[in-house]
Parts: structure tokens; C-alpha cells; sequence
């Protein structure tokens, strides 16, 4: 074994052992590196008669591609599950994961040859794989945890490719090459996933991409009088009558949204603003209200002060979503209702969320404001959340009685085209009564037009979020 090869083994095994439960000492007497030993040996014996890996990184066999395989196992989960290597080949990432995890793990390669190495390199090594000999799309779904895969595809390709075996709570790892940047800007068509971009120890880029368990909506216009926190509470309520867990943020000083639901000042003293200034966890902030399936995180005038606060905390642009991060998977959806203004509180929603709602009011200076707002979003994008989608406009206070409405309606529907959705909140007086008894509309009355055309919001978004997954 060469210099440069004997240097690459031991950086990877001693990766290996910090990123494990198995220490660089046992492991000398484990195992774990006869086992990779023997993989790279058997792997270098196939190369001669099969093209597994490129020749020119052959000399690099640990230090490149074992190395950067071994980087997947800082983000698997800790208790055993089900993972599946798409197009293994060489058995990059599959094999290292098999052989440094009590994982299952099952390889999926078209290439007869290629499984053929893959069987005999399973025998050598002594683990136990599931070996598929077919293509990706052809494979039933066996309900995968976590699906790896390693320099196959194109960031859409692969999504196409695993599309009908993504479930809720897993995990797609992609180990990508200097594109993997680019490649995050596909995903505003695929609202239900989230991405990080992980830096690399070798000189691949990797990131992993997550379908996340609960999916972040932030409700936002930087203008007030929009109908904003009344989409907010009734969108919410109307998903929680769908029998969705939903939770509503309260993140506008103002407190409306908290109002809205029944929740009173003296039962706000953990509240969104204790959360992003580190007083109080999410947990010990949500309230339950008085729609079933329904809790509200509420909100005080105490967060109007935060945006000064935050300016001198680490991570500024990112404490609600690190207080978020302790709920996911306790609801279905959370809604954040926004302040009206692009701050940096409007800023910490956004990199918290996974989709944007925008409700956009009829009337003559509605797009000037959206311009602004969709400015926001995409300098969001670019330096703080890379996965950043649109989920939709709504059009408010519709006013059937004057032709501005309908000309504002066929203005923002000739910009934006699908992404406004059909459903239009009319103006309503019962709507505007509601929030003084502490009821959403769909509580306070369920006939009125208001009311129906929020429950058709709602039945509007599931649909087209069915669609996504």
C-alpha cells in the first residue's frame, strides 16, 4: 500500500471512529477496518476487469471516495433503519455504510457486472446487503428510512427517479459534486422537501436533503390591512377541521393572531418573543385555544424589542427556527404569522420555513408591494435558505360590488399565473366581527361566505400539497 494510500486509511478510519460508537483503538482490532481492508483490496482486484471507479482516482481509493462515503454516517440516524443505495456500482457510499453500521441496507444497481462485484465484495467483507438487480423506477418500494446515492445524477433526476418511494420523516442523502448549489434552486417545485448543504472533509461537496416531518408555512405581506393574520387564524383553523395537527406562531408584536384564538395577555408570559431570545423553549410556549387539533405559540408587544435584541445574538437570522426545531414532528403544519414589515423578524420566519403564503389584498397598489417582498424572499434564498419555495397568493377582500377588484384579480393572475390560488377571500363582514369574540370565522359562522371560502382555502392547499409528496 503507497504512502499516500496508508495516509488516506488512516483519516478515514480515524473519521470513521469520531463520527461512531467504535473507538480508533478498538477498531484497530475490530472488524470494522479489516472489513474495509478487504473492500478496497477486492475492489482494486475487480477494477482490472471492470470499470467501478474512475482509474485516475484509483491511487486516492481511501482518501476520496471511502472518506466521502464515511461522511453520510454523521447524518444517519442513530437507531437502525432501512437504508437504500441507489445506483452502487462500487458500492459508494452503500458498502462503507453496511460495513460501519448495524444498518439494513439495500443496493440498487441495473448493472449486471456491477452486482456481481457487489455480491462477491459483500461475501469478502462479511456483511449482509440486500442486492437489487434493477432500476430505481422498476423497484417496488420497500420503505426506505434514509436513500443515499453518490455521484449518479442530477439533483432533478434523482428526485424523479425516487419519487414513489419518498415517505414523511425520511432522509435522501446525495453526495454531490461543485454543482450541488446550483442544484438546490429545483427545489421550489418540490415544496415538500428541505435541503442543507453540508460542507465536505474531501474535496466533494455533499449535502443531504430531508423530507421534513413538519411542513413550516409562513404567512407574510409587509403591508398591513391585507387580511394577513385573518389568513392565518382561519387557514389554521380551517386545516385543523381537516383533522391536521396544526400549529400557529404568532410572530407580529401586534398579537392579533393570539387574539383572535381566545388566548389573553395574561396567559402569554412564554411567548415568540422568550423563544427567539432564548427565555423559554417551544414547548413550554404553545398554548392549546379553542379550535380541536389547533395550538397557538402566542405572541406580546415584548417582540416589537427583538429585532434590536437579536442583532447582537449568534445565529441572529436563525432563532426561531432553532426554536422551532424542538416541534417537528408534533404537527402536521405551522403556520407562521408574520409582522407586517421585512425586518429581521419577517427575515427569522423565512429562514425557519419551508413555503411562503402571500395574501394580497384587491386593491390598486397591491403588486408595487410584492415586488419588494418577492425581493426579500429571494435574497432569503440565496444567503440563508436555499429551499425556499412559493406556496401560493391569495387574493382578499374581494369586492364583487366594483370592477377594481376583478381588474386587480386578472393584473396579479396574468403575473403569477398558477401560483394564485383559485379560492378568493370576499369581504366579509363576518369575518371582521369574529376576531372581537375570540373565534375564527369557521367558529363563529360556519354559513357565512367568509367562512366557506376559508374552508375552500384550505381544501385548495391539502390538494395541491397531495400532489407535491
Amino acid at each position: 500500500m503507497g504512502q499516500e494510500h496508508s495516509s488516506g486509511r488512516d483519516e478515514a478510519l480515524d473519521y470513521i471512529a469520531s463520527v461512531s460508537d467504535v473507538s480508533r483503538e478498538t477498531m484497530a482490532g475490530k472488524s470494522v477496518s479489516d472489513a474495509l481492508d478487504r473492500y478496497s483490496r477486492i475492489l482494486m482486484k475487480w477494477q482490472t476487469s471492470i470499470n467501478l471507479v474512475s482509474r485516475k482516482t484509483l491511487d486516492t481509493l481511501w482518501s476520496r471516495h471511502i472518506l466521502d462515503s464515511a461522511q453520510l454516517l454523521a447524518h444517519l440516524p442513530s437507531s437502525p433503519c432501512r437504508v437504500m443505495d441507489i445506483g452502487s456500482g462500487a458500492g459508494l457510499p452503500g458498502l462503507i455504510l453496511a460495513i460501519t453500521t448495524q444498518h439494513e441496507v439495500h443496493l440498487v444497481e441495473s448493472d449486471q457486472r456491477k452486482c456481481a462485484f457487489l455480491r462477491a465484495a459483500a461475501r469478502e467483507v462479511g456483511v449482509d446487503v440486500v442486492i437489487h438487480n434493477e432500476r430505481i423506477e422498476a423497484l417496488p418500494d420497500i420503505e426506505a428510512d434514509v436513500i443515499t446515492a453518490r455521484a449518479l445524477a442530477p439533483l432533478d433526476k434523482l428526485l424523479d427517479l425516487t419519487h414513489h418511494h419518498h415517505h414523511d420523516n425520511q432522509q435522501l442523502l446525495f453526495l454531490k459534486g461543485k454543482t450541488a448549489k446550483q442544484e438546490l434552486t429545483i427545489l421550489a417545485s418540490w415544496p415538500r422537501l428541505s435541503a442543507v448543504l453540508h460542507p465536505s472533509i474531501t474535496d466533494i461537496y455533499h449535502w443531504s436533503c430531508s423530507v421534513p416531518k413538519t411542513k413550516i408555512i409562513s404567512v407574510v405581506n409587509q403591508k398591513g390591512g391585507v387580511g394577513k393574520t385573518t389568513t392565518a387564524v382561519n387557514l389554521s383553523t380551517a386545516m385543523a377541521a381537516c383533522g391536521l395537527s396544526v400549529l400557529l406562531v404568532d410572530f407580529d408584536p401586534q398579537g392579533n393572531a393570539s387574539t383572535g384564538l381566545g388566548i389573553e395577555q395574561k396567559n402569554r408570559n412564554a411567548n415568540s418573543y422568550r423563544l427567539v431570545t432564548g427565555q423559554c423553549t417551544a414547548q413550554d410556549a404553545v398554548k392549546n385555544c379553542i379550535v380541536p387539533q389547533l395550538d397557538i405559540l402566542p405572541a406580546t408587544m415584548d417582540l416589537s424589542a427583538a429585532e434590536i435584541e437579536l442583532s447582537d445574538l449568534e445565529r441572529r437570522e436563525f432563532r426561531l427556527a432553532d426554536g422551532l426545531a424542538a416541534l417537528d414532528g408534533q404537527y402536521d403544519y405551522i403556520l407562521i404569522d408574520c409582522p407586517p414589515s421585512l425586518g429581521l423578524l419577517t427575515v427569522n420566519a423565512l429562514a425557519a420555513s419551508h413555503t411562503v403564503l402571500v395574501p394580497l389584498q384587491c386593491e390598486f397598489y397591491a403588486l408595487e408591494g410584492l415586488a419588494q417582498l418577492m425581493t426579500t424572499i429571494a435574497a432569503v434564498r440565496t444567503n440563508l435558505n436555499p429551499s425556499l419555495a412559493m406556496q401560493g397568493i391569495v387574493l382578499t377582500m374581494y369586492d364583487t360590488r366594483n370592477k377594481l377588484s376583478e381588474m386587480v384579480e386578472a393584473d396579479v393572475r396574468g403575473h403569477f399565473g398558477a401560483t394564485v390560488y383559485d379560492t378568493v377571500i370576499p369581504r366579509n363582514v363576518r369575518i371582521s366581527e369574529a376576531p372581537s369574540f375570540g373565534k375564527p370565522v369557521l367558529m363563529y359562522d360556519l354559513k357565512c361566505a367568509g367562512a366557506q371560502a376559508y374552508a375552500a382555502l384550505a381544501a385548495e392547499l391539502l390538494k395541491q400539497e397531495k400532489q407535491a409528496v
